[in-house]
Formats: C-alpha cells, structure tokens, sequence
C-alpha cells in the first residue's frame, strides 16, 4: 500500500526572484509492504519525495549527511513473537514516552531536521537496532533496544532551513564552502564503540494509571564542534537518560506528564 502527493510549499522569500524559483517539494508519498504470519510479521516503508528521489523534482538542499542508510528507506524491520515474548531486529522506529509530540523521553531515534514544518513525529528517522519486549504478569511492559551503531539528528548547512547555530558553525570551523562545513560533521559514529541501548518498564494502576520508567545510555544527537590547530570536528557526548511519566484520564481531557 501507499499514497502518493503532488504539490508545492510556497514560501514568499521564493517569490523575490522568479528567475531563481526553488520549489520545496512537487512530488511525496510513501510506499509500504506489510507481511504476518501467527509468529512472524515483516514491514517495509519507503519514503518518496523531493530529497530522496533520484531526479529533481524539487531543490536539494546540503546536509550534514550523517545517516549512512539511504534517505528513501523509511523502516525495513523483521518481528518475531513467542506468545508474549516479541524481538524484531532491522531499520526501525521506537516511541518511547507518553506525550504525542515534543516528548523528552523518545530519546531513541533521531530527526531530520532539514524541514522544520514537519513535527517531530513525522521527521523521526528510522535506524539500525533491535529491538526486545515483553508483555508479564501485572500489566507490566518490559523493552530492550540495542543499537549497533550511531547516527545524529541530519542538519541543513544550507538553504532555508540552515540555523543561525550552523552558521556559527561555520564561522568558527572557518569553512569556506559547504563540502568544507559538511566535512566538519564527517566523524565516523557507524561504530561499535558507539553503540547505544536502553530499557524501558511500564505498567498501569487501576486501570486508570500508567506510569513509565526508562534508562538509556548513547550519544547527544545534537553535536558540539572543537577546533584544533588546523581543523574542526564534530563531536558527540556520551549521555546517561533516565526518566519518568505518567499519563491519565480526567474526563474528557487527557494528561500526561514526562520527566
């Protein structure tokens, strides 16, 4: 299944100059394939637009490219479950936390950052990892992920989306083109010494009452940037996330709370 779009974003600073019209996008959709079986279930997702589509349909703006998967795979994951018990491994998308967007707590995957219109639960990036859970007595959820590798947020070094912080950046690094800038965010993460992993318990009292609680060890998505001598990298700290939430029902209004 799927669907595909055909459109355009226009933004008035486009409007200055016909003769210099960059489209934001023409042509997005995305197709899916969705296979199960009793103790198997596979999903794959691409993702068609002006930025992952081989021809120009719109304009292509530099980016750090820091993900190493190609930008049109979206997820590509295989699940296999024994009675409560269920793993999946492959390209994938974890939520954790209970707010429906801008969570603190869904610390997993990172974000593409390049189109600051969409919300951060649409430009979630899919990545490497695997992923454990298990349904116990009590209504408790128990959930393993392990990540082999590391990819950070994907930033703009250019066009409209470029931040005032990346031109810091670049003003600092002391780059003078944009494959100079990109090169400032070209550290290796696709290593094991970057592995991440986490776990997650959550539960619900009363029937009315659910609580989460979460620890994960990785790296800051957002990078920092050290100047040496004669050049300037981008670096990643290592991070140790714990965190709490609860959510519940009061009438008609929903609350929910993360920590």
């Amino acid at each position: 299944g799927g669907s595909i779009y055909v459109g355009i974003t226009p933004f008035f600073s486009d409007m200055k100059n016909i003769k210099e019209l960059k489209p934001s996008s023409l042509l997005w959709g995305s197709i899916h394939l969705d296979a199960q079986a009793p103790l198997t279930h596979a999903y794959i997702n691409l993702t068609l637009n002006d930025q992952t589509l081989p021809f120009n349909l719109g304009n292509k703006w530099a980016t750090t490219n820091t993900n190493k998967l190609p930008s049109w795979l979206d997820e590509a994951f295989l699940q296999v479950s024994m009675g409560s018990l269920y793993f999946s491994g492959g390209v994938k998308k974890v939520t954790w936390g209970r707010a429906d967007v801008l969570s603190v707590l869904d610390v997993i995957n990172p974000h593409n950052k390049t189109q600051l219109l969409s919300p951060d639960t649409v430009d979630k990036m899919g990545i490497p990892l695997l992923h454990f859970f298990a349904y116990t007595p009590h209504d408790i959820k128990m959930e393993v992920v392990f990540l082999p590798i590391f990819t950070p947020h994907l930033l703009a070094i250019e066009g409209r989306w470029c931040s005032i912080g990346m031109k810091q950046v670049a003003e600092f690094a002391r780059t003078q083109t944009k494959e100079e800038l990109s090169h400032v965010f070209g550290s290796d993460t696709a290593k094991f010494k970057f592995a991440h992993t986490g776990t997650r318990l959550s539960t619900t009292f009363a029937n009315s009452h659910d609580v989460g609680f979460q620890y994960f060890y990785g790296h800051t998505k957002m990078p920092i940037v050290v100047r040496y001598n004669s050049f300037a990298i981008a670096e990643y700290l290592p991070v140790h996330h714990i965190g709490l939430d609860y959510g519940t029902a009061i009438g008609p209004v929903n609350l929910k709370l993360e920590t």
